[in-house]
């Protein structure tokens, strides 16, 4: 008898789901296998919303088998370990992107290549080993091989950087592969989206000329000021295009839509490479007269490999790239589709999968705890927010957990931190989650993760301890 995705695996798991091909996503119970010896598991914080996503929920690909958990660009932390991960630790920022298995095997995996493994398995509409469905990371939990999970590095946001393990490596390694990183060189990103904004910024990062072609000049701006690139081409505009035949080295082709390659292979220098990485649901025409006649070459390449994966998110924490992301609610998600359709997302659109699940609003009372500013963060890498009155915390059955509403929160995380509170007895240490959410301060509190936590994020001082009967 088959089984309902809630009963397939002991793990109990939330998430959203589309059911046929109108793409509508509504909430979803399933389940995840259990954590193996070689397995992490890792709570989801945000996922991103990708253009695949929008493809893979409306089936327009022809592959999707509903029902469909998107989400490949997950972040989140580890919360239980397998008895042989060695790579990981209990509460470490992590990612999971485009992959979360292959063969480990084939010629392609041996030289961490497993994006192009014949065996490989997508992080959601694909087939696990067990032969069960994988479902994305529009969820709470994902349970991942060691293999395949990626480390965050320390300064990187988790909310920006996380669009970076499918946008980041899509466009980072066809650059590293076709030579498209020589300082000086002169770079066309076509197409100023979720992929493009990020090749805008790499490109800047290798020391190129970098020009944004678009048809849309209303992101001029954007493009010039808030970007960095050196160009803007209005693709639409013939006096500009005429004006940029044959000065480009490389093109790096983003855009997803139908479109014409001939006008892009006509702004390349002679050896010019353009290289495609959008995936339209339909063939594109290739004129054949202008590659021949420019020895000009035509390429593609798809995400990347883990160990390059990691390489990349390493250069993108060295040269503080990150991408631009508009942060959502979950419940905004079907609006956030329709939008991504009409590209009305700037850049990435990302959000948990419930703000406010498990959250609770912390009254106004006395306090006997006080979270001091992390000692191992730099002030201009801080966001900082006061809660005006002293808030009652967590009330035990042997006494009330209380912390004072003042605290700072690392850059980039969205409101959302980490630390171990720890009670009189082992049996009361938890994990204590603070975060930000429409003005007031809340807090989350779980199972304690390990007894060092809070020295990578809060040092806490435990002020007083009192009994609940006297509060």
């Amino acid at each position: 008898m088959v089984k309902s995705p809630e009963e397939e695996h002991p793990q109990k798991a939330f998430g959203w789901a589309a059911r046929d091909p109108s793409g509508t996503l509504s909430p979803f119970h399933f389940s995840r296998r259990e954590n193996g010896d070689e397995d992490v598991t890792v709570k989801i914080l945000y996922c991103g919303v990708c253009h695949s996503d929008l493809h893979s929920v409306k089936n327009e690909w022809g592959i999707t088998r509903y029902p469909i958990v998107p989400g490949h660009e997950i972040v989140g932390i580890v919360i239980q370990l397998g008895n042989n991960v060695k790579k990981f630790k209990m509460g470490d920022r992590v990612g999971v992107g485009v992959l979360v298995g292959s063969c480990k095997t084939c010629e392609t995996c041996q030289q961490d290549l497993e994006n192009y493994c014949p065996s490989m398995i997508f992080t959601y509409n694909s087939t696990s080993q067990d032969g069960t469905r994988t479902y994305g990371g529009y969820s709470d939990i994902v349970v991942v091989d060691q293999r395949y999970v990626l480390r965050i590095p320390d300064n990187m946001p988790l909310d920006a950087g996380a669009p970076l393990l499918c946008a980041g490596i899509t466009v980072y390694s066809p650059m590293k592969y076709y030579g498209m990183t020589e300082p000086g060189k002169h770079l066309g990103v076509a197409g100023l989206g979720g992929l493009g904004h990020v090749a805008v910024k790499l490109g800047k990062a290798f020391g190129l000329k970098v020009t944004v072609i678009s048809t849309s000049p209303n992101k001029e701006d954007e493009a010039i000021n808030k970007l960095g690139a050196d160009c803007f081409l209005v693709s639409t505009n013939p006096e500009k295009v005429q004006a940029a035949l044959g000065t480009m080295d490389y093109i790096i082709d983003t855009v997803s839509a139908i479109h014409s390659l001939g006008p892009l292979l006509a702004m390349l220098k002679l050896n010019g490479k353009l290289i495609t990485v959008g995936l339209p649901d339909k063939p594109l025409e290739l004129p054949i007269f202008p590659l021949v006649m420019g020895r000009k070459l035509i390429g593609g390449s798809d995400i990347g490999g883990i160990k390059e994966t990691q390489e990349m998110l390493d250069f993108c924490a060295k040269h503080n790239i990150t991408a631009d992301i508009e942060l959502i609610q979950m419940d905004y998600i079907n609006t956030a589709m329709k939008r991504l359709s009409k590209s009305d997302v700037k850049y990435r659109a990302w959000g948990p999968i419930d703000p406010t699940e498990g959250f609770i609003y912390l009254p106004p009372n006395r306090s006997y705890y006080h979270i001091q500013k992390p000692y191992n963060v730099p002030e201009d890498r801080l966001y900082s927010f006061i809660w005006s009155s002293q808030a009652v915390g967590y009330n035990y059955s042997s006494g009330v957990w209380q912390f004072e509403g003042y605290a700072y929160v690392p850059y980039g995380t969205t409101g959302v931190c980490i630390t171990q509170v720890f009670g009189p007895s082992t049996p009361h240490a938890t994990t204590l989650m603070l975060r930000v959410y429409n003005g007031s301060l809340m807090y989350y509190m779980g199972p304690a993760l390990v007894p060092d936590m809070y020295n990578e994020w809060f040092r806490l001082n435990v002020i007083h301890d009192v009994d609940a009967g006297k509060v």
